[in-house]
């Protein structure tokens, strides 16, 4: 990419640093929670307190002692480099190349099988340990985009900014859209002056809406509306005019800690002292199987109700080798946050959206080890030519 030096330095905002998104997804969920809206939400705030006030802790720890590592050394500005729209242009053909092979091979796309009637889904698409590569480089270009759209205002860029929500669309991949917008809502939130005006402010509102519209258009494409209802178990009637989107995105949230707990107090760790699930989520996923062998999602023993599969970040972690494995994991996150936040400069408004995305779908799932994610950090360094941190 090409460096635009000129380009004025931005200071780092403090109100949306890794403690501050972290601690407030998971209050957030804490609160959800409480609401009990759903009939499977059966342990007592005490239980769900002592699960999150240790991940939440530990996180915190993580944090600090990996700023006292790097000797209090904190670079309070960052500089926001343009991307070289050729380049960007370059790697979405060789996606498009890349995609089109998929498409062959797989015998269509998810919408076209959705609408024909033919019973295959998301997951029989794509070449397996390829097409989680492929997401991450559209995504890298679609992020790197949007960032040079916010810095120079050329609308040429904002082409993959709509391409990759039609295409996370079209193949009915909620997680792509989901991390997307995330990710460009926290570059936006960086960028933006150290007082947000109303404006920003409706910005946000709006995109958060669309978000949660959006995931639960694609929810019903998918499995239905009364499908989500029924196996919500839902403790109040769900209005027939309110959208599934909302209804979504609740049991999403709540679940994943709620399968979580339930693990904790019933489940018995595997003890594998290498982490081996939890790093397995690195390897392709023809490779994982083959070494590892196949899971069904609703078969894992620790979920409480079959429905709703998502565990959060930290089940693996507690899989593999008990509740201090949750302790590790929390440790690991918040002191790799850290490093980003208080070390990056050049590289800063990118790594930070991708790192902040990570913390904030931790509730879900664990992205600092998911190929299909982290393989951001991959693409950016092989774009952008630059293999420093800083």
């Amino acid at each position: 990419m090409n460096e635009i030096d000129s380009l004025s330095q931005k200071t780092k905002r403090s109100w949306l640093s890794p403690p501050v998104v972290f601690l407030s997804v998971w209050l957030l969920v804490f609160i959800l929670y409480s609401f009990r809206l759903s009939n499977q939400l059966i342990f007592t705030s005490i239980e769900v307190f002592k699960v999150l006030g240790s991940i939440a802790a530990f996180f915190l720890l993580g944090y600090i002692l990996s700023f006292i590592f790097l000797k209090g050394s904190s670079l309070r500005n960052y500089q926001v480099i343009e991307s070289d729209i050729s380049k960007l242009k370059n790697w979405f053909y060789f996606w498009v190349v890349v995609t089109v092979c998929e498409i062959i091979l797989s015998g269509g796309v998810p919408m076209l099988w959705y609408l024909t009637g033919i019973s295959k889904t998301y997951f029989d698409f794509g070449i397996p340990g390829l097409h989680g590569l492929m997401n991450a480089l559209l995504l890298t270009i679609s992020l790197n985009a949007y960032i040079s759209y916010l810095t120079t205002q050329k609308k040429e860029y904002l082409f993959f900014v709509f391409f990759i929500i039609f295409w996370g669309i079209f193949v009915i991949a909620r997680q792509l859209v989901v991390v997307y917008l995330l990710e460009i809502l926290f570059v936006y939130c960086l960028y933006q002056p150290k007082k947000i005006v109303l404006k920003s402010l409706l910005k946000i509102f709006f995109l958060t809406i669309l978000s949660i519209l959006i995931f639960g258009w694609v929810g019903d494409f998918r499995n239905g509306r009364e499908v989500i209802i029924a196996i919500s178990s839902l403790s109040f009637h769900y209005p027939d005019w309110l959208p599934s989107g909302f209804l979504w995105v609740y049991m999403y949230l709540v679940t994943p800690i709620n399968n979580l707990i339930n693990a904790t107090i019933y489940f018995e760790p595997s003890d594998y002292s290498f982490f081996n699930t939890t790093i397995s989520q690195l390897l392709p996923s023809f490779l994982r199987r083959a070494i590892y062998g196949v899971q069904v999602a609703f078969e894992r023993e620790w979920l409480y109700a079959r429905s709703f599969t998502v565990s959060s970040a930290f089940i693996n972690p507690f899989n593999d080798v008990g509740f201090k494995g949750i302790v590790i994991f929390s440790l690991f996150i918040g002191a790799v946050s850290s490093f980003v936040w208080h070390y990056t400069k050049k590289s800063f408004l990118f790594l930070a959206a991708v790192i902040l995305q990570c913390l904030a779908l931790s509730v879900f799932v664990n992205h600092f080890f998911y190929l299909p994610v982290i393989s951001q950090l991959f693409w950016y360094f092989v774009i952008s030519h630059r293999f420093k941190f800083k």
